[in-house]
């Protein structure tokens, strides 16, 4: 019997997308396309490679956005922004983009993990980014969707911790008309909810000052690990944007000593009128370095004692005589808005200072004060938030009188929306809470 010969060992050949990368696992997606590790063998290095999901591929707007991408980062080179190194297409014709490869977390991974942040390392994070931005605007790149997501952190050996700002996916170029002398995609709305500027909401172009709004928003989120605005869905995220104040950082975390000049940086960033804002992101930036401000009114500490070892923190508030002063004799809604600020400070020390009754008063005030600004939704928010606050904290007693009092409230307002359903549930809560209390001796 013939032994048989081995079969022959032919080594296997996998594509290089390009002709110059090996794809590895996927280590991220976007609403764009999805991120892969890849290896470049001719240089024998780790990079990073954002493919165009297949379904957009087809779509010559989206397509030329993607472009528009590569173009943009291109001409940009900073130490806090991700170097772009190749551009090109796979042989189904995907656009594909070859960028560094980073070893770390996104910001919104830490902040998931970690906040709030110390301020200090906040206030580094975001001038890191901040200067990245500077440069871009200098050069006509609008980011337009500055995000925590959108911000990868890493360690370096003489840097330490270095931020790099990542996806130039929906920037636009301001300095670049299109053939018809359109500047770039700017009918084209888009970013994300969460750090989205009022002007952009309504349809207006990305421009460097909505880009330093996100970064607003990106550094409210690190110092109180919320976004400023937050809501139910993407409409309550937008009308929020539009129409609702910014409650401090100051108040959100009030075991944060902010200083005075990190808060008032943040709030200017957040401004709803662009002119109010910042200039330039680096006057944003100087704005958060400057040295050796005191710390915020609003997070300075005293301490009383309820009984022997028990400590409380009370809040010291500013007096908004300022505020007022600011819009006194200008605008009725200016003043209304003002109000609307000292009342939120209010409720802050209400919280703090543990006290029921108080709390209840200091939401029904603002409240009313919401509802007379046109805001009868924003209104039952802040009561429901209330109700859950009392029902589900340590209070001595979280229920009866003042419970009724805010559902009381609550019950013209689900009527004035068309909720019938939350009304018919709050007059039958009402009717039980009023016979506990009646009920007891």
């Amino acid at each position: 019997m013939t032994a048989l010969a081995p079969p022959e060992i032919v080594p296997f050949r996998v594509p290089l997308l390009g002709g110059k990368y090996l794809l590895g696992d996927c280590i991220g997606a976007g609403g764009m396309g999805r991120v892969y590790r890849a290896h470049q063998p001719e240089l024998d290095r780790i990079v990073a490679i954002k493919i165009l999901h297949r379904a957009l591929a087809d779509d010559p707007h989206v397509a030329r956005h993607f472009r528009t991408e590569a173009i943009a980062a291109a001409r940009f080179s900073h130490p806090n922004s991700v170097a772009v190194i190749d551009y090109g297409e796979t042989d189904e014709g995907v656009p594909f983009l070859v960028m560094e490869y980073l070893h770390g977390r996104t910001l919104s991974q830490i902040v998931r993990d970690e906040a709030p942040l110390d301020v200090r390392r906040a206030v580094t994070i975001t001038a890191q980014i901040l200067d990245a931005l500077g440069d871009a605007h200098a050069l006509g790149i609008v980011h337009a969707d500055v995000k925590s997501d959108n911000v990868l952190v890493h360690h370096t050996r003489d840097r330490g911790e270095q931020a790099k700002l990542v996806d130039f996916g929906l920037a636009r170029i301001a300095a670049a008309p299109d053939a018809d002398g359109a500047h770039g995609d700017n009918a084209f709305i888009s970013g994300t909810p969460a750090y989205m500027a009022p002007e952009v909401i309504r349809g207006g172009a990305p421009s460097p000052l909505s880009d330093g709004y996100s970064v607003g928003a990106m550094l409210y989120e690190l110092l109180t690990g919320a976004t400023p605005f937050g809501g139910a869905d993407f409409d309550e995220i937008l009308r929020r944007h539009l129409e609702d104040l910014v409650v401090p950082p100051s108040l959100r975390c009030p075991e944060l000593a902010i200083p005075r000049h990190v808060e008032e940086a943040t709030l200017r960033a957040l401004a709803k009128d662009p002119a109010q804002r910042f200039p330039s992101t680096a006057a944003f930036a100087a704005a958060l370095l400057a040295q050796e401000a005191p710390v915020s009114p609003r997070t300075r500490r005293s301490t009383a004692t309820r009984g022997p070892g028990d400590a409380i923190t009370t809040l010291v508030l500013p007096t908004a005589s300022d505020e007022r002063h600011a819009y006194q004799g200008v605008d009725p809604r200016r003043a209304l808005a003002a109000a609307e600020l000292e009342a939120r400070h209010a409720v802050g020390a209400a919280i703090i200072a543990g006290e029921p009754e108080r709390i209840v008063e200091r939401y029904l005030e603002l409240a009313r004060l919401l509802r007379a600004g046109g805001h009868a939704r924003g209104a039952v928010s802040e009561l429901e938030e209330a109700l859950d606050l009392l029902c589900g904290g340590d209070w001595p007693c979280p229920c009866g009188a003042a419970t009724a009092n805010l559902l009381v409230a609550l019950l013209p307002l689900y009527i004035e929306l068309g909720d019938r359903g939350a009304a018919a549930r709050t007059r039958d809560r009402l009717d039980r809470s009023t016979t506990l209390t009646m009920g007891r001796p």
